[in-house]
């Protein structure tokens, strides 16, 4: 009797469990809901408003402080990307000083914001994609269960950020066969990284038919769809007369200098790649393993399928639009692959992937919990996989928040006393450390505040006939009364930006940073 209790007792349980579910389901805005609660809270356990700042995100948090001030990027500021990304912290920022918040903390805020949207694409595309709202849940806690992923969204200035979001809304628009919006979404995941391309190139690939309906009316569109925010990037900066300048280094520099230049041997970049996906990812690599498998089952799948079938519908094509991206994303790095960051892209198809192999080998996809037995158990053990990815995803949040606290203002204590040497006319020149201009909120005394890969070469070749003794000559006239000097280790000239210092500046210790300081009389 007892026995028979207890069993009443847990289908009772699983009963009211299941209709839980069901309401859930059902109701979109929920699940959207519950997943914007859980990235926030996740995202504020890396303390986004406490991390220092420096590296590639003061660039660009720098490059965004230009355009508030009536800067041009590209004339004002050298950088090599796409200029959506910098707008749209800039308008962050403007939002931010609104409220009293400052411009770096705008900005995190603001990709924390963009954090969810991600996750929110994300969990779209696999509902669309692979028919499964479970396969969608899987995906994006695989993408918070990364503490590196996470603790670059926590910096901020990430341009790959906005690029996977716009390249994921392009991969909706492509299934959805609205060619028009497929090629906006995939023009402006372009502008903000330049390799976002790739989405416009697998749009035109899918539905062309793998260039087989060259009559369909939907690649005009598609292409009308790329060529406006295009023509309209083009046009202001042309207005802004900076075109030449957008050229010269978003395109024409890369392509011929940075692109051989960082480009290593096949063997190489191949160990290079997994070297560093390795050391990046920890424990994670497995699941990125576990992605692949799920990407090779997914395309054999589809191929299977084309065979199978005497007569294709255009939707057929469109679906093997999910998995060109990070093939072709996963070739581009191994032709040119600097550092972690660089594997953002493909966090959000390694989630997918690796979501739909555990749905396919489990066969669960429909949104109801239904049945008794094994059918049940193969519904719950994704439940159980996500309750674990999402325990793990808190556990390395907690790991983070442990780790310290007060970063932010010890920086900015530091930079604060580099900022008390300056007048209000005093110019200075920062090459590498650009978080001294971001803090201090202070424009560079020329445009070239990171010059690797042989940039400083193309410069002097580009506008000084060259000669790189003549920025030496132009940055002499102009007097800084401090300069900054780091992150010359790919810089061609770096030895001479040194010796300059030398020649004419005291080099000193201030608030953590080395600095040369004009000397008295000069």
């Amino acid at each position: 009797m007892q026995a028979a209790g207890r069993t009443e007792h847990s289908r009772g349980l699983a009963d009211h469990l299941q209709r839980y579910w069901e309401y859930l389901v059902s109701k979109p805005a929920c699940l959207y809901g519950a997943l914007v609660l859980i990235t926030a809270a996740l995202f504020a356990m890396y303390r986004p408003l406490e991390q220092r700042v420096g590296g590639d995100p003061a660039v660009y948090d720098y490059i965004a402080q230009c355009i508030l001030r009536g800067q041009i990027p590209y004339r004002d500021v050298v950088d090599i990307k796409g200029p959506g990304s910098y707008y749209i912290t800039a308008a962050a920022m403007w939002l931010g000083r609104w409220i009293g918040l400052r411009d770096v903390l705008a900005d995190r805020v603001a990709h924390g914001l963009m954090l969810a949207m991600l996750l929110a694409a994300v969990f779209k595309v696999a509902i669309e994609y692979l028919d499964s709202w479970i396969a969608g849940v899987l995906a994006c806690f695989f993408i918070v269960m990364s503490s590196a992923f996470m603790y670059w969204m926590a910096l901020g200035a990430q341009p790959k950020l906005p690029m996977a979001i716009f390249g994921l809304l392009s991969l909706l628009m492509i299934k959805r066969n609205k060619p028009f919006w497929a090629g906006v979404f995939s023009m402006l995941s372009c502008l903000c990284w330049q390799p976002g391309l790739l989405f416009a190139g697998t749009a035109f690939l899918v539905m062309s038919g793998y260039l087989t309906r060259w009559r369909n009316p939907g690649l005009l569109r598609l292409a009308v769809g790329a060529a406006l925010p295009l023509a309209a990037v083009l046009v202001y900066l042309g207005y802004l007369g900076a075109l030449p300048y957008f050229w010269a280094y978003a395109i024409q520099y890369n392509y011929s200098v940075f692109g051989p230049s960082a480009t290593k041997p096949p063997a190489a970049a191949m160990t290079h790649f997994f070297k560093v996906s390795n050391r990046v990812l920890g424990p994670l690599i497995i699941g990125f393993a576990i992605a692949a498998a799920g990407w090779a089952a997914f395309v054999f799948q589809q191929i299977r399928a084309k065979r199978q079938w005497s007569s294709l519908g255009p939707t057929d094509f469109l679906k093997d639009a999910i998995a060109i991206p990070p093939l072709v994303y996963f070739i581009f790095c191994l032709v040119n692959f600097q550092g972690g960051p660089d594997l953002v892209l493909f966090f959000p198809f390694a989630g997918i992937f690796a979501a739909f192999f555990v749905v396919e080998r489990l066969n669960v996809r429909g949104p109801r919990l239904t049945g008794r037995g094994d059918q049940v158990a193969g519904r719950w053990i994704p439940l159980t996989i996500a309750a674990l990815m999402l325990a793990v995803a808190f556990e390395q949040g907690l790991i983070a928040w442990r780790s310290g606290s007060g970063f932010f203002k010890s920086q900015d204590a530091g930079i604060k006393s580099i900022g008390a040497l300056l007048g209000p006319e005093d110019k200075i020149y920062v090459h590498g450390s650009v978080e001294l201009l971001v803090l201090l909120n202070r424009p560079n005394m020329n445009p070239y505040v990171f010059v690797d890969w042989g940039m400083d070469d193309f410069i002097a070749k580009k506008w000084y006939g060259g000669s790189f003794d003549k920025i030496l000559e132009e940055m002499e006239s102009q007097n800084p009364k401090i300069v900054s000097l780091s992150r010359l280790g790919r810089v061609n000239h770096g030895a001479d930006l040194e010796r300059w210092a030398s020649d004419h500046y005291d080099l000193k210790s201030v608030g953590g940073y080395e600095v040369f300081e004009s000397r008295p009389g000069q």
